[in-house]
């Protein structure tokens, strides 16, 4: 049963990262360079952009994204790193196997941000996307990040 559910919970909550993370790459390819910019200016426009992405999704969450998983809110930092912070209502910390979301939902989340046109300028100029999930007792059950090197990306340089 549990693996039933967390499929169909998972293929949910993928779509909703792929398509939040999606718009803070849109976001961040706004704050494209017109110099050379050195490595510090690149990290402060991807915090920047992620910025902006994060306070404008917050203003519509927390929302259920599928009949188990909430998405409670997008957060930055640290460095330029933007975090999805998920709940599932129904169920306790210990209800759920995290290494069975890290081998199931980790490598779904992965293949969308990486074939996301979006989020790869991002990523290439070092972004990172995070995933956490917390049961309804507030203990996070797992958390899992998407770089450049798990899509395959070659680094941007400035």
């Amino acid at each position: 049963m549990w693996k039933k559910l967390l499929t169909v919970l998972g293929f949910i909550a993928i779509l909703i990262a792929a398509s939040i993370g999606g718009q803070i790459g849109k976001e961040v390819g706004k704050t494209a360079f017109s110099s050379k910019p050195s490595p510090q200016e690149v990290e402060a426009k991807l915090v920047e952009g992620f910025t902006t992405a994060a306070n404008q999704y917050n203003q519509r969450l927390p929302m259920m994204v599928d009949q188990d998983t909430r998405l409670d809110k997008a957060t930055v930092g640290p460095g330029p790193r933007a975090v999805y912070h998920h709940t599932f209502p129904k169920y306790t910390s210990r209800d759920i196997d995290a290494s069975w979301l890290q081998t199931n939902l980790r490598p779904e989340i992965m293949r969308k941000v990486c074939a996301s046109a979006d989020m790869k300028k991002s990523l290439q100029y070092g972004g990172i996307y995070a995933y956490a999930y917390s049961g309804s007792d507030g203990v996070e059950i797992t958390r899992f990040e998407i770089n450049r090197n798990d899509c395959g990306f070659p680094r941007i340089t400035p």
